[in-house]
């Protein structure tokens, strides 16, 4: 019980790091620490990659599923949903996005471009 109050704090926690943060670079560091020995940073870093958006995260979250200690495993889940509702809300925001787009196009494709003039060398 107490583990999932920790992933649950760690994922609050995660959500004002994510409307701040959420960089190419952090989300590196965060695939990193994700295999930290130290489990403070393991379960701060599976928060993150939880609410990064970021598909490249359901590795080291999978993996995380088979960690020694039970803390890991719990808040390893929890972030896996957290990953799953940040992606469906991204995918269903691009999905209306380009229904938009192509409503404004009367559902018809734009004209074609003409291809790109090719250099030939004299």
């Amino acid at each position: 019980m107490r583990a999932k109050v920790v992933c649950a704090l760690l994922l609050g926690l995660s959500l004002g790091l994510w409307a701040s943060a959420g960089t190419a670079d952090e989300v590196a560091r965060w695939l990193e620490e994700a295999h930290s020995p130290e489990l403070a940073v393991r379960l701060r870093a599976l928060a993150a990659l939880g609410e990064s958006g970021d598909p490249r995260a359901v590795p080291p979250l999978l993996a995380a599923l088979h960690d020694a200690h039970p803390s890991v495993r719990e808040c390893a889940v929890a972030a896996l949903q957290a990953l799953v509702r940040t992606l469906r809300t991204a995918y269903r925001a691009l999905a209306q996005w380009l229904e938009d787009l192509l409503a404004a196009l009367g559902g018809r494709p734009a004209p074609p471009r003409e291809p790109p003039v090719r250099l030939q060398r004299i």
